[in-house]
């Protein structure tokens, strides 16, 4: 965490790119990208309409730049860090507090292959979400 006069400016932790040169930080609605050599900006990721409140980065020795992120505004995107494209974006709904992708899954889905080959059809990631909804017992 950055930390300026005692307080946080993220509520996020930092992610670090696969190969350790880029770090990424929930900002906003914004996913800030610095280069870890030089501290400058990089690029920001903007398309989140609320605040972002999870950064996943694709662990695959062949794509170092792609990450995924939750937001409150109910939405999973996939980037490209580099380029800051939106290459996918998924609307769960309701608004996601926070989003795991377990190691074997975290490859895109056009490009998740298992050890014996065949496709990942189904990529996972875990969410909590916050409904308005109440439960009737």
């Amino acid at each position: 965490m950055v930390r300026l006069g005692g307080a946080s400016l993220v509520e996020r932790a930092p992610v670090f790119s696969t190969d350790g040169k880029r770090l990424l930080l929930c900002t906003a609605s914004t996913v800030s990208v610095y280069s870890v050599a030089t501290g400058l900006l990089i690029t920001q990721l903007h398309g989140h309409t609320a605040p972002v409140t999870s950064a996943v980065v694709v662990q695959a020795a062949t794509v170092v730049t792609h990450v995924w992120t939750s937001s409150l505004d109910g939405t999973i995107r996939l980037w490209d860090f580099t380029t800051g494209v939106i290459l996918t974006t998924v609307h769960v709904g309701l608004p996601i507090l926070s989003m795991v992708i377990p190691d074997l899954c975290t490859l895109p889905a056009s490009s998740a292959v298992k050890s014996s080959g065949s496709k990942l059809k189904n990529p996972v990631a875990f969410l909590s979400v916050h409904s308005t909804k109440k439960v009737r017992r």
